[in-house]
Formats: structure tokens, sequence, C-alpha cells
């Protein structure tokens, strides 16, 4: 209830999500586990936004449905 997307995208490979949240770094671990995705991690610095008082963030995170990184660099 306390978090926003402002976009949502898949980039070189990667899901990027970017939004505001009052506790950012709680998504990491609310989206861990997760049958869609693979390693998400917040990117970048935490900007507070004045206006709702909440934190703008950046995740990241493979698709499950992609090669993983270590898989991926294993192969090279």
């Amino acid at each position: 209830d306390d978090t926003y997307l402002e976009k949502r995208a898949i980039e070189d490979g990667q899901i990027v999500l970017i939004g505001l949240s009052s506790e950012p770094s709680a998504l990491v671990a609310r989206l861990q586990g997760s049958a869609l995705w693979r390693a998400p991690a917040l990117t970048g610095a935490l900007m507070p936004d004045p206006v709702s008082r909440k934190q703008r963030f950046t995740l990241t995170a493979e698709p499950a449905g992609a090669p993983s990184a270590a898989a991926q660099a294993g192969a090279r």
C-alpha cells in the first residue's frame, strides 16, 4: 500500500522497476522467491521525495525465463 511504480521496463535483459516507497529495502525481501524473476536488487542511490515523503528507488531483477548472469558468464 505504500509503494508506487512510475516505470517498469525490460532493459538489456533486466527487469527495471522505478518508483516511490516508504521502505524500498523491504521490497527486495518481498520479491525474492518469486517465480517471475531472480536476484532482485536495489541499484543506485535512494532519493528522498519531498512531496510524497517516500524514497525514490530503482530495482532490477533477472526475468525467470532468462539464463542467469552466472550461467552466461560460465558459457563464455
